[in-house]
């Protein structure tokens, strides 16, 4: 994915997650300091493609938090 779409996607981030966010870029920038590896792993590439797919599935429910999330969760017991 370009800089470009990046930049664009993190546009969109409300404020209150930018920490998260700025967490993650630290947790992906240090891990490839630390092994030497330029690229994701499988699990993380397949992580992130996942949650592209979700995010751009319409069909697919989202939340605007994850206790909205857990109380979803728990509602299907």
């Amino acid at each position: 994915m370009p800089y470009a779409a990046v930049a664009e996607k993190l546009k969109k981030i409300p404020e209150q997650y930018l920490d998260e966010v700025s967490d993650f870029f630290d947790f992906i920038l240090f891990r490839i300091k630390d092994t030497g590896v330029d690229v994701p792993n499988e699990e993380l590439t397949a992580a992130l493609k996942e949650s592209e797919h979700m995010l751009n599935d319409p069909n697919a429910k989202k939340f605007n938090s994850v206790d909205a999330l857990f109380s979803d969760l728990d509602s299907e017991d």
